[in-house]
């Protein structure tokens, strides 16, 4: 039996710190598989005959001082930290160093339902990245997840309207860039070149090589999108594109060209060759690059894993936390 103190970040409000309202807010669809993550560990733990505390507070105010004041107020055993690796928690190691602290970090992947669990933390930073393909080859789950995506299922909301404009352009083929927030945490810690760099490269290297280039915006934080778009236009090249499903453009595209984006993963679902100029949770079935020769290189064997799609999203499947059984993902 051990102790445990279950983290659960306040979910209606910004994980960035900000104001906080004292009455309850809306939490978003996305959001509500955290809670589902928390019930999941109460079951598992009391399975275990585990002792479970659970504490929720605003995601800032998960810190180092917090952590050792909670160790001495219940002497837990075991610690779950929320949307932090030991790189952006602990980056001096303080806490490695306090050996009696034992903390597994937990973070929502880009299958919204599929969680990672780690002592070191979450894609790149975890113990066990780069997860490789594994010995089972059986299509079925592989299958299942895709089927999800070719019916217009993504992490994020998706637009139902196709602007009919760039009809024919979706039909010529295409290299598709999905933007990322250029200061979230997959960016910061995971990538040794910007987003900015990145759509630079790419944009160069389409145009130059006479391949049409759709640039998807991310749909959250517009804001940030707009220095994108800016590059974008300087280059007057690719488009720009938002009235659109993710998985229309994925559908269609030639190649995924991306940071470490989640819509590699679903392009891998949709069986298409990946480009990273970062480091993502799919890096052993995806071409690293990180400047325009290294392209040309990857781009002359592109279809070089595809055929091990499958065995790696069964490891991949694997070694996540799901809060949602595969057969209500049948259901689905």
């Amino acid at each position: 039996m051990q102790s445990i103190l279950l983290l659960k970040p306040r979910l209606d409000i910004p994980f960035k710190e900000s104001y906080i309202p004292s009455e309850r807010g809306k939490i978003s669809k996305i959001r509500q598989y955290w809670n589902d993550f928390i019930v999941n560990r109460l079951a598992y733990h009391k399975n275990l005959g585990d002792t479970v505390n659970t504490l929720e507070l605003p995601l800032w105010k998960i810190t180092i001082p917090f952590i050792e004041f909670m160790k001495k107020k219940l002497n837990f055993d075991v610690v779950y930290i929320p949307h932090h690796s030991s790189e952006s928690f602990d980056p001096n190691g303080e806490l490695i160093l306090k050996k009696e602290i034992n903390i597994k970090f937990y973070m929502q992947m880009s299958l919204p339902w599929l969680f990672q669990v780690d002592p070191k933390g979450w894609c790149a930073n975890a113990s066990n990245w780069p997860i490789k393909p594994s010995n089972n080859t059986n299509k079925d789950l592989f299958e299942l997840l895709q089927r999800r995506q070719k019916l217009g299922f993504s992490k994020f909301e998706q637009p139902k309207i196709i602007d009919n404009y760039h009809f024919d352009y979706l039909k010529s083929g295409f290299i598709l860039f999905p933007c990322q927030i250029p200061h979230d945490q997959t960016i910061r810690y995971h990538s040794d070149i910007s987003v900015e760099q990145s759509l630079d490269i790419t944009l160069r290297w389409c145009k130059e090589n006479n391949h049409n280039l759709v640039i998807k915006p991310h749909p959250q934080n517009v804001e940030s999108m707009k220095n994108l778009e800016a590059i974008v236009k300087t280059h007057n090249y690719g488009i720009w594109m938002n009235n659109i499903n993710i998985n229309t453009l994925l559908e269609k595209c030639l190649a995924v060209f991306t940071v470490n984006s989640g819509v590699g993963l679903e392009g891998i679902l949709h069986e298409k060759p990946i480009f990273c100029y970062g480091k993502s949770d799919y890096a052993s079935v995806s071409h690293k690059i990180d400047s325009y020769e290294s392209i040309n290189q990857s781009w002359r064997q592109k279809d070089k894993y595809i055929s091990q799609y499958p065995a790696f999203i069964n490891s991949y499947y694997n070694q996540m936390v799901s809060v949602r059984a595969v057969e209500n993902l049948k259901a689905c």
